[in-house]
């Protein structure tokens, strides 16, 4: 499972940098991640100040309009890699204004690179459902939910058909969580 993965890593060394951008998403991803995942802060994650995040010291600057807090936008965690760097910290989690985007993005001998939402969705759908199949846990499968909005990488279905997610328990939605939580409410 997913915590148990992440105390492994934890206790052989795991430290990154979580930056909300600014955002809402501060309080309760910290929380997710001292009383879900047991990490500590300071230790295994550091959150840097604000004005170690933004490229710009005028946030109430017009020209910045909502997309532009966008973690993949280009060029929006160049202040959060200098802060990691100087902290030997090769590992980043970033998530937008309103925690609905996450990025991460990691040092390689080439170079930072940073994975974006539908690249992220595509390795921790197929990590779960390998996993599942890995601990012949098919009962799971068969129960597993998927869902997906339209800008969204058609790789999702492609991989929750390789392993076996019924049809019927995959679902493509317009954009926005209400589309989300009305097939949720639907299937419970």
């Amino acid at each position: 499972d997913f915590r148990a993965v992440i105390q492994r890593a934890a206790q052989q060394g795991l430290r990154f940098v979580f930056t909300p951008i600014n955002g809402s998403t501060e309080e309760d991803t910290v929380r997710f991640l001292k009383e879900r995942l047991g990490l500590v802060e300071g230790i295994h994650f550091l959150i840097p100040p604000a004005e170690a995040v933004l490229p710009l010291t005028d946030l109430a600057h017009p020209a910045w309009g909502y997309e532009d807090f966008d973690p993949a936008r280009k060029g929006i965690l160049d202040n959060t890699i200098k802060f990691a760097k100087r902290r030997g910290i090769s590992n980043i989690f970033a998530r937008d204004l309103d925690g609905d985007r996450l990025v991460y993005a990691l040092e390689t001998t080439k170079g930072w690179v940073s994975l974006d939402g539908n690249q992220n969705a595509i390795l921790m759908l197929n990590d779960r459902l390998a996993t599942l199949k890995s601990e012949g846990r098919q009962a799971d499968i068969d129960n597993f939910v998927m869902m997906y909005s339209h800008v969204t990488s058609p790789l999702l279905r492609v991989i929750a058909n390789f392993y076996g997610v019924k049809k019927e328990n995959i679902g493509e939605v317009p954009v926005g969580f209400k589309f989300f939580g009305a097939v949720i409410e639907r299937k419970l």
